[in-house]
């Protein structure tokens, strides 16, 4: 039997939807109207040599009519399916991190049409409001996700730096340079560290969102920096340590030898033999 939509269902839905739901009312009603004009034998419980062909005449009418609705409701949720698709595709496309949730299928048009309905004339309202939720799911999961790679990249620049650290003493103990002093580096490329890439901007490399560059070194003291690539989107905070190898931060900009300690710093294990100074 063809179903009846309530209306206010179809007041919830697109212009071509309503369309749908409207024929389907008519099929419904055509129903009735066919079930009325036929005769009394035709009618379940009948037992008229008529009712057979009677009764199958009206079948394969609404047959008719439901395999119609499924039809258009097949290409309706196929146009979805494609908006839905194309939303998705904008939105990558303006922001890299939709875009690295497209590219894990965690914001895909796959993901997102994931428990569609499998009757035809349900799937049609689901995409509906699949389609218009779209910008609102994208945006909550990118903010989300911005706010762990944010975490992350500020965690991982702290790593990074007592990283640095250790390998300043590294090169003072061992006189790296050969010089027969005892100092420190100069560059952060004379310490040979792992996992950096190099910048666009003179003296700095660059590692999970931020840069890093080494201030100065000589014989008795250093100091590094790490600076987000986009404050606000890569990192918050912006750190600094030195030769004692203690992370400091700040959140309005560059940090200094005066900043306050990052509280990850207890974390990490001491990067450095020297004492902190008063």
């Amino acid at each position: 039997m063809i179903p009846v939509v309530p209306r206010a269902a179809a007041e919830t839905t697109g212009p071509e939807d309503r369309s749908m739901f409207r024929h389907s009312r008519i099929a419904a009603a055509s129903l009735l109207a066919a079930l009325a004009a036929a005769p009394a034998t035709a009618r379940p419980g009948g037992s008229s040599a008529e009712s057979p062909t009677a009764t199958a005449t009206v079948q394969a009418s609404l047959d008719a009519q439901y395999e119609a609705l499924e039809r258009q409701a097949a290409r309706l949720a196929a146009a979805y399916e494609k908006a839905i698709a194309a939303r998705v595709a904008e939105l990558a496309a303006a922001d890299p991190t939709i875009a690295y949730l497209v590219d894990k299928n965690l914001l895909s048009a796959e993901a997102l049409t994931r428990g569609l309905p499998t009757d035809p004339l349900a799937r049609v309202p689901w995409l509906r409001t699949t389609l218009a939720r779209v910008d609102e799911r994208a945006k909550k999961m990118a903010a989300r996700f911005g706010d762990v790679t944010l975490r992350q990249n500020e965690r991982a620049a702290i790593r990074a730096l007592v990283a640095i650290a250790r390998a300043q003493e590294r090169y003072r103990e061992s006189d790296t340079d050969g010089n027969g002093v005892f100092d420190y580096a100069e560059s952060l490329d004379a310490l040979a560290l792992e996992g950096f890439e190099a910048d666009d901007k003179p003296g700095y490399v660059r590692r999970h969102g931020y840069r890093f560059r080494l201030l100065h070194g000589d014989v008795l003291s250093w100091s590094a920096e790490a600076l987000p690539l986009e404050p606000g989107k890569t990192g918050r905070r912006f750190f600094f340590i030195d030769e004692r190898g203690q992370v400091r931060e700040n959140t309005g900009g560059p940090a200094g030898a005066s900043s306050p300690l990052a509280p990850e710093q207890a974390e990490e294990k001491p990067a450095s033999k020297h004492r902190e100074r008063n």
